[in-house]
């Protein structure tokens, strides 16, 4: 790998440890690009690590997991399901499935009237906030979705 990213996969990068010297990170990761990136993932291919060599594979060949969406959590029973699968057709250790078997919840607001919120000029010459408006224009509300992620087996 290059000397840029080995120095951030080899240095853990906390708040503290950027505070004290965030122009050496910031520079260091700027010099980093996508051949960086690509070159490591093209080495991890052949790592000794069987987790980090299937997952650099699965990119290179863009064989990339599947995501599964719902409104609702998971049923622990349909985890364990993928899970079981996944040690049985990869032959790995349940407790390395941690990193091929994703689970957790991510939310959205299309729009929030907390900062900046946007402001309407009506015909008559008056402006006024989109949240002040009698019809809906904007979808105000919090979506909240878990997810399931998991290698295409």
């Amino acid at each position: 790998v290059s000397r840029q990213l080995e120095y951030f996969l080899k240095h853990e990068i906390d708040g503290p440890a950027f505070a004290k010297n965030p122009q050496n990170f910031v520079k260091i990761f700027t010099q980093l690009d996508d051949f960086d990136i690509w070159n490591a993932v093209k080495n991890f291919t052949d790592y000794q690590d069987f987790i980090l060599s299937y997952i650099a594979r699965s990119i290179l060949e863009r064989n990339l997991f599947k995501i599964i969406f719902s409104e609702d959590d998971f049923e622990r029973d349909f985890i364990e399901e993928f899970r079981h699968k996944i040690v049985q057709l990869l032959k790995v250790e349940a407790q390395e499935t941690k990193y091929l078997l994703i689970q957790g919840q991510e939310s959205n607001q299309a729009y929030t009237t907390r900062k900046d919120e946007i402001r309407i000029l009506k015909k008559d010459g008056t402006v006024r906030p989109i949240s002040g408006l009698t019809e809906k224009i904007v979808d105000t509300n919090v979506i909240v979705k878990h997810f399931l992620c998991y290698p295409r087996i």
